[in-house]
């Protein structure tokens, strides 16, 4: 048992940095809101929240987690795409968002990208 984990630690520490990562984004575009929000600093937001709650996912599906860790990480996700949700509808109430055919509504020439 301990050799699994051994070699899990590696893929495990890919995930954490993968969050660290998406965190580190999130921060920066949280700042930016809290000074201004427009329509491109609400689709930072939303797009740096659906990475965040990816990479809770991720961290969630390791193996080996005991069950509180793992629904400690699901529950962090729900929140980081609720709030991504959120988000893309602040974004589309000021103009800057995803038409039906998935188009930018208006993109200014910016584009944060958004839910894989």
């Amino acid at each position: 048992m301990a050799a699994s984990r051994r070699s899990a630690a590696p893929v495990f520490n890919e995930r954490v940095r993968a969050w660290e990562e998406a965190y580190g984004q999130y921060t920066s575009a949280s700042e930016r809101a809290s000074a201004k929000t427009d329509g491109i600093t609400a689709q930072a937001m939303a797009s740096a929240s659906w990475a965040v709650a990816r990479a809770w996912r991720s961290i969630a599906s390791a193996k080996g987690l005991p069950w509180w860790s793992v629904a400690a990480s699901e529950t962090a996700a729900q929140a980081f795409e609720e709030q991504a949700t959120h988000w893309e509808r602040v974004s589309r109430n000021l103009g800057i968002g995803e038409g039906a055919d998935g188009r930018p509504l208006r993109s200014r020439g910016l584009h944060f990208g958004g839910r894989r």
